[in-house]
């Protein structure tokens, strides 16, 4: 049996490098995004995984500048490069130059199927869309008790508005069993009757975490509401269903409340300013009755 070729180091990774080039000149590659970060030089790292397998990848900074996608991790993604090996460190890594969410398009044909529905039913009809009440004694919430979108929501509300009462409903926000958690959110309060508008918001993320937004049944039950339905489910990718059936839309839960809560100082300045010119217009009639009254008692004459 003859003896191996003997290679040094170096040789033998180039030679690896060089039959990776030849093999697998571009790749299309699907994993789940872990351990995402982008340092100051704006390149971007991350690991691809799939069960116990990992695959280190980098984005450089020009082709992550350009993209319209950007990941976060635990999003399921479809990468397409050249695989390389770092020679540095002896790795096979995956050179990314596109990046897009996986599943999308089998994804956004649904959510369109959808939306044809929707339409078809004339629950996308914006002359279905009801006007706000202008001073909300209780604002009913829909979203998850632990999040921030519920702290800057009461944040916001407490300083436009501390005159309107809050009424929460918890729910989950994301995840396989979020639009039903919503839907009976929504269902309670209803079923409450206090509210005299309803927010549903979610603090922001992917696409992949908004998902619960393009549910068919939530937007149908949001469009038969006898309560108006404000969306604010911070986030600006694109519309979600949940988006077009509501009476409103607000980007961030903070909007939400700018946008169903009147500005408290605002009315404050407008009763001041209206009591200053009553108090004015009051003087001067005063004033003007005196001057007439002064007036007629000079005509009358003195009986004696």
């Amino acid at each position: 049996m003859s003896e191996p070729r003997k290679y040094t180091v170096q040789t033998l990774l180039f030679e690896l490098e060089r039959l990776m080039g030849r093999y697998w000149p571009a790749v299309l590659v699907e994993g789940e995004v872990h351990q995402i970060t982008t340092p100051a030089s704006g390149h971007t790292y991350f690991q691809l995984r799939e069960s116990d397998a990992v695959l280190p990848s980098v984005m450089w900074r020009n082709d992550w500048r350009a993209s319209s996608y950007k990941p976060n991790a635990g999003d399921r993604v479809i990468v397409r490069g050249r695989l390389a090996l770092y020679m540095q460190q002896g790795k096979v890594q995956l050179y990314c130059s596109v990046i897009r969410p996986a599943g999308e398009g089998a994804q956004a044909r649904e959510i369109a199927a959808r939306r044809a529905r929707l339409e078809a039913e004339g629950l996308l009809d914006p002359r279905r869309k009801r006007a706000l009440p202008k001073f909300p004694r209780i604002v009913g919430i829909a979203t998850s008790p632990t999040g921030a979108a519920l702290q800057d929501f009461l944040r916001i509300s407490q300083e436009r508005y501390p005159a309107a009462r809050i009424l929460l409903a918890g729910c989950t926000v994301q995840g396989a069993e979020a639009a039903p958690s919503v839907i009976r959110a929504i269902e309670l309060l209803i079923e409450d009757g206090r509210s005299d508008v309803i927010v549903i918001a979610r603090g922001g993320g992917s696409r992949a975490d908004l998902v619960a937004f393009q549910d068919e049944d939530l937007a149908r039950f949001a469009a038969r509401s006898p309560i108006p339905i404000v969306s604010a489910v911070g986030h600006e990718i694109d519309e979600s269903l949940l988006d077009l059936v509501a009476d409103a839309v607000a980007a961030t839960p903070s909007a939400a409340a700018v946008l169903v809560l009147p500005d408290g100082m605002a009315l404050r300045q407008r009763i001041d300013e209206s009591e200053t010119r009553l108090r004015a217009c009051t003087s001067r009639v005063i004033a003007r009755r005196r001057r007439e009254l002064s007036a007629l008692r000079a005509r009358l004459q003195s009986p004696a």
